[in-house]
């Protein structure tokens, strides 16, 4: 992609520092990014993720499921392949940034083949983030959530396994306020766990 050797200068390559440490890594596209962006439209939305996200709708699915999926599709082909591979596929983790970092925390709320969590630049209150400000890409939206929870309970149903959230202190979508705040509150039940220590918040600067 265009903002490439950019992200690698950064340090955000993560999935070849993986590689680089004895890991192995796959970095799963998302729906509505990169090649898997809208093609076939014949006016496309500026967001790349809201015609995605309202086609899903219409069908009665959301984009971040989607995403899920793709996850869990993902776990299922090496849990196959795990002696091909040489993998323990107990040993499974998933990280993401941003809308990456959701679709990370979900999938190890639904999936539990993933062992731990790495969650950057994604964690907050809905009421404080997309329901509070504008959000032109709907990508995050699940309809009657808040009836049942919030973000907090999402990361609880990944207790006792390990979580790390890491947010920067001066973050103008997902501040390491509500992040923390999230990781507080969903602490209560890892200690239910007697697993306190599995859950942690970390602030960035910038």
């Amino acid at each position: 992609m265009p903002a490439d050797p950019e992200k690698i200068a950064s340090g955000s390559d993560f999935g070849r520092q993986a590689v680089a440490n004895g890991f192995v890594a796959i970095c799963v596209e998302q729906a509505a990014f990169g090649e898997r962006r809208e093609t076939a439209l014949k006016r496309r939305s500026l967001d790349p993720c809201i015609d995605a996200a309202n086609h899903a709708l219409l069908l009665g699915r959301t984009l971040l499921g989607q995403r899920v999926s793709d996850i869990s599709s993902v776990i299922d082909w090496l849990a196959v392949n795990a002696d091909d591979l040489s993998i323990d596929i107990s040993r499974l983790s998933v990280m993401g940034s941003s809308s990456g970092g959701m679709s990370a925390v979900f999938a190890a709320a639904l999936d539990n083949r993933i062992s731990s969590v790495l969650a950057n630049w994604c964690v907050g209150y809905i009421r404080d983030t997309i329901a509070r400000r504008g959000d032109a890409s709907g990508q995050n939206v699940i309809p009657g959530i808040l009836n049942w929870m919030e973000i907090d309970d999402v990361l609880g149903l990944i207790a006792p396994r390990p979580v790390l959230v890491v947010s920067g202190d001066s973050d103008h979508i997902w501040p390491y306020v509500g992040a923390a705040a999230i990781v507080d509150r969903a602490c209560a039940v890892y200690q239910a766990f007697d697993a306190e220590s599995q859950i942690d918040s970390v602030a960035a600067t910038g």
